[in-house]
């Protein structure tokens, strides 16, 4: 008797807790494809540029300053981020030897401070002068438009 009502218990119990599990699944799945869904809207998102000419709508004198601009830091951020890729490649590469070397190690993080401490304030830098040459109002687009680049780069 004690067996049967047992074995009735554990099959119930087995029933439930198999219900209970598939619900908590279907929850998960339901949670894990909004995510999914969420996470193609980005990346949809991402596909499309934003012109910044276009989001400031600057006049033909803005534009020609604006271009200038781009074009007076464009090399020397593409130089920088060269060299600051080298140097990550040059650390990992230091650090994969059995016998590496803790100064060389030390140096290259040294430099590579230095070379992303270089970039932000080049940034900031052509990030004003652009600001010189804009409104009050498309310098708070342009400060938006900064904030989401920013946000956008820390996903990624």
């Amino acid at each position: 008797m004690k067996k049967s009502i047992l074995l009735t218990l554990l099959i119930v119990f087995s029933f439930f807790s198999q219900n209970i599990f598939s619900q908590d699944r279907k929850k998960m799945d339901d949670g894990r494809r909004e995510r999914m869904e969420i996470l193609k809207k980005r990346m949809d998102n991402k596909d499309v540029k934003i012109n910044p000419m276009e989001m400031l709508r600057l006049n033909e004198n803005q534009r020609n300053e604006f271009q200038k601009i781009q074009k007076k830091y464009r090399e020397f951020f593409s130089n920088f981020k060269n060299s600051l890729k080298k140097k990550h490649l040059e650390l990992e590469l230091e650090k994969m030897n059995d016998n590496f070397n803790q100064a060389k190690i030390d140096n290259l993080f040294d430099e590579i401070s230095k070379i992303e401490a270089d970039i932000k304030k080049m940034t900031f830098k052509k990030d004003n002068d652009i600001k010189s040459i804009l409104s009050k109002d498309q310098i708070a687009i342009f400060e938006r438009l900064s904030k989401r680049k920013k946000m956008i780069g820390k996903r990624n």
